[in-house]
C-alpha cells in the first residue's frame, strides 16, 4: 500500500506498440520485467524489481511521502538502499523531490535513460534478444538475483504499519486534502511534478 501511481503523458502509438511487442515476445511478468517509464512516476519504481528503462526527457521519479508527513509504505527504504546505496536513498526519500531521468540513471535508480527517439528501437532490441534465449534459464537466473538483492517480506511490514498510522493523523489528512484540492490523482501539473510541488501540502 502506497500513495503511488504512474501517469502516462500520452505515449506515442509506437511506444504502445513496443510495449505490446515486448509483452508478447518475452512474457513480461514471467520472465524479465522491463518497466517503461513514459511519464511522471511517483514511488512505484522502488516498489518494483526488474529492469528499468526511463524515457529521458518526459520522465521524473519521486518518493514524495515524507513531504506529506508519511513513511513510504511499499518497501522503498529496504529496496532503494540496496539499489542506490544509503546516502542516495536518504536523499531521494527525505528530500522527496523529483528525480529527472539522467540523474536517476547516474544514481542507479534506473538502468538507462533513453531519448524519446531511441526508445522504441531499444525495446525492440532487448525484446528480440531475450526472445531467443531459453525462458526457463532467464527466469531461474532472475530468481537467484532476486534472492540476494531483494529484501525479505519481513523487512516491509514495519514501514507499512507506520504508513497507516501516520496517514490516519489529522495533520497528514489535512495535507492529503490540500494536495487533492490541487489535483492529486488527476492528470495534470501536480501529478507530473509531485516531488517539486508536494511542499504545497505544508503551506
Amino acid at each position: 500500500m502506497e500513495l503511488s501511481h504512474t501517469i502516462e503523458r500520452s505515449p506515442s502509438r509506437a511506444t504502445r506498440r513496443s510495449v505490446r511487442r515486448l509483452s508478447r515476445r518475452v512474457g513480461l511478468w514471467a520472465v524479465a520485467f522491463l518497466f517503461l517509464v513514459v511519464a511522471a512516476c511517483s514511488t512505484a519504481p522502488s516498489s518494483l524489481s526488474g529492469l528499468y528503462e526511463q524515457r529521458e526527457h518526459l520522465s521524473s521519479l519521486a518518493q514524495f511521502e515524507v513531504g506529506m508527513g508519511l513513511v513510504p509504505g511499499g518497501g522503498a527504504m529496504a529496496r532503494l538502499s540496496r539499489l542506490v546505496g544509503r546516502g542516495r536513498a536518504l536523499e531521494i526519500l527525505l528530500a522527496a523531490d523529483d528525480l529527472e531521468g539522467p540523474r536517476a540513471e547516474r544514481y542507479g535508480y534506473v538502468n538507462r535513460a533513453i531519448a524519446d527517439n531511441e526508445l522504441d528501437d531499444a525495446v525492440d532490441e532487448i525484446a528480440s534478444r531475450l526472445a531467443r534465449f531459453d525462458h526457463d534459464a532467464i527466469a531461474r537466473t532472475k530468481s537467484y538475483v532476486d534472492q540476494v538483492t531483494l529484501p525479505a517480506d519481513s523487512e516491509l511490514v514495519p514501514a507499512l504499519a507506520d504508513f497507516g498510522e501516520l496517514l490516519a493523523r489529522p495533520a497528514q489528512q489535512a495535507r492529503l486534502a490540500r494536495l487533492e484540492a490541487l489535483g492529486l490523482n488527476l492528470d495534470g501539473d501536480l501529478e507530473r511534478y509531485l516531488g517539486r510541488r508536494v511542499v504545497e501540502a505544508n503551506s
